[in-house]
């Protein structure tokens, strides 16, 4: 920016953006309110077009935070105008904020101000994502994820009542999402619906109907509902219950399978999908996961950017007594990408080669209680890297692995 550059910092919000014109030397207007609607976007160009002719401005940048999906439209206009955008880190503008002067709590409006002077000192801002593709993917995962993320929840919510009702199942309830356990309990969600039957017309029932349980393993079952200590609040509300907590979970993994069909198609529209998944034990669902998580990893220049992106960049204290404490991953970043990473890092230490080698290094030489899950994160922040790699620049994986390389 210089003083040729018109900079305009924009405060969006849900119903209202505030913006901030000036350059590197001087302030023209601190707050410019305008609403979230087409009438309030050409307001904008309105504004900007007069400040260019009334002071010989020859570029415009504007600035603003990826404040949830509200940024978008806007910068979608923007785009249509051939403007120049870019977002800036929301820390940076949250802690530059707290500097200025007379800071009256967040009622006071001085986004736009402290997102325009980050700007015009030049600091933590970026280039916006060009592509409305990679937007789309993004939205694409997002559903993805809350599916998932509404699986789980089914799934313990499922648990906690079975371990109610019927506490015997509890092995059988770390298979709580497979086909054959839903179908086994919508046919005896309770104890008393299986001994409600005699132990042959149990079996016979069974494997007339299910045909996935063997004779030995419904005769254990019988038997264990024959003297579960599980509470009954009553047989049709506890089998009410039970049941229509199999159809919400059993219609949400169809669900999550849709979205995942919808994920992988745009995935492999990556030429580097077919290199990523040549690492061994990194299946469609992971490689889609950390591909579409990590958005257009061609705007990163080096795999530290990506480290940060996701979350797993190491921070230390630095007061109190926790200045005595390890290092902590800052947590401040993609969720989404950080939870492909430490998934996809649990499946390729299964297999001998550098992330297996990574793990067994970290962990022996990790001090204390937790040892291995701070290998598995070194492991999840080298794998996003070497993927990030493969991606933006081109190469191949090397699936050959000669443990004399790794030695130092």
């Amino acid at each position: 920016t210089d003083s040729s550059t018109l900079v305009i910092g924009i405060d969006v919000s849900r119903l209202k953006h505030d913006a901030c014109f000036g350059t590197k030397n001087k302030i023209f207007c601190r707050k410019f309110t305008i609403t979230n609607d087409l009438f309030g976007f050409e307001t904008l160009e309105e504004k900007i077009n007069s400040l260019c002719i009334e002071h010989g401005f020859k570029n415009v940048l504007l600035g603003m935070e990826p404040t949830s999906i509200y940024w978008c439209c806007l910068n979608e206009y923007l785009k249509s105008k051939n403007r120049n955008t870019c977002l800036l880190d929301p820390i940076s503008v949250f802690h530059n904020r707290k500097t200025l002067k007379k800071d009256n709590g967040k009622s006071d409006k001085k986004d736009a101000y402290a997102i325009f002077d980050l700007m015009s000192q030049q600091k933590f801002y970026f280039p916006t994502d060009s592509s409305l593709q990679s937007f789309s993917a993004k939205l694409v995962m997002k559903n993805w994820m809350n599916v998932q993320r509404s699986i789980t929840s089914s799934k313990n919510r499922m648990r906690s009542f079975l371990s109610l009702v019927f506490p015997e199942l509890e092995t059988e309830t770390e298979k709580i999402s497979s086909n054959k356990f839903l179908k086994f309990l919508h046919k005896f969600p309770t104890p008393l619906t299986i001994v409600s039957l005699s132990e042959v017309d149990f079996i016979k029932k069974c494997t007339d109907e299910l045909k996935s349980y063997k004779e030995n393993e419904l005769k254990e079952i019988y038997s264990l509902s024959q003297t579960s200590i599980g509470v009954c609040l009553s047989e049709e509300t506890d089998s009410l219950i039970i049941r229509k907590m199999v159809e919400e979970l059993e219609y949400m993994l169809k669900e999550e399978e849709v979205w995942l069909k919808h994920c992988y198609q745009i995935a492999i529209l990556d030429n580097g999908y077919d290199r990523v998944k040549k690492i061994k034990g990194l299946g469609d669902r992971i490689t889609t996961g950390i591909m579409l998580s990590m958005g257009n990893y061609r705007m990163f220049s080096n795999a530290t950017q990506i480290t940060k992106l996701a979350g797993l960049n190491l921070v230390d204290k630095t007061s109190g007594s926790s200045i005595n404490k390890p290092s902590r991953i800052s947590h401040q970043g993609n969720h989404d990408l950080r939870y492909w990473a430490y998934h996809g890092a649990l499946q390729v230490i299964k297999y001998p080669g550098p992330f297996q080698s990574l793990f067994i290094k970290k962990k022996k030489s990790s001090p204390g209680n937790g040892s291995g899950k701070r290998a598995l994160i070194a492991v999840s922040d080298k794998l996003i890297r070497v993927i990030w790699a493969i991606l933006k620049k081109g190469g191949e994986y090397n699936t050959e692995y000669n443990p004399e390389n790794n030695k130092k």
